[in-house]
């Protein structure tokens, strides 16, 4: 049987069955967006009936239904909106290949990438902070190359060996 018997009940549950007899019987069915509307209204209907025989016969559902019916969306909502620091732009990032997690708050990442020609120092996550800014987990900086598990810096000019064992430090940004 499986989910047959749930269906059934959820049908019977909004007084949708007559919508179940008719297609059995002649094949016909409303179109998708008539479907949802009639779905949603009988939804809405029976949640506020039920509403009302509740509070009819329970004081404590009246008081919960007074607070329910005035307050503000659920918290975590607000946040997404509230933290939303939009889609960041810096010279020499690529946000072609930009992914978005799906996640709430101050912990809504995106991830970045330096374009070609460009070393990436950092994780190359951009973080929403709780300020509404972003905070930059990456530098791209022109002349840096990679070979084996060391990076090293492309000069144009000569450098005697005092200066080219020294060569710059570089911080990685957090």
């Amino acid at each position: 049987m499986g989910f047959i018997p749930d269906v059934l009940q959820l049908l019977q549950t909004y007084q949708l069955t007559d919508y179940l007899n008719t297609w059995l019987s002649d094949g016909s069915f409303p179109s998708k967006s008539a479907w949802k509307s009639t779905v949603r209204s009988s939804v809405n209907t029976h949640q506020t009936l039920q509403r009302i025989e509740r509070t009819a016969y329970d004081p404590d559902f009246f008081r919960f239904n007074a607070i329910f019916s005035t307050s503000n969306p659920f918290i975590m909502w607000q946040y997404i909106n509230s933290y939303n620091c939009g889609i960041p732009n810096r010279t020499g990032i690529d946000l072609n290949a930009t992914h978005r997690e799906d996640a709430i708050g101050i912990y809504r990442r995106i991830h970045a990438s330096c374009s070609d020609g460009y070393f990436q120092f950092g994780s190359g996550r951009l973080i929403c902070q709780s300020i509404v800014e972003w905070k930059y987990d990456i530098m791209c900086e022109e002349g840096w190359v990679q070979y084996g598990n060391h990076i090293y810096r492309l000069f144009n000019e000569t450098k005697n060996w005092e200066s080219a064992k020294h060569g710059i430090i570089h911080p990685i940004h957090p």
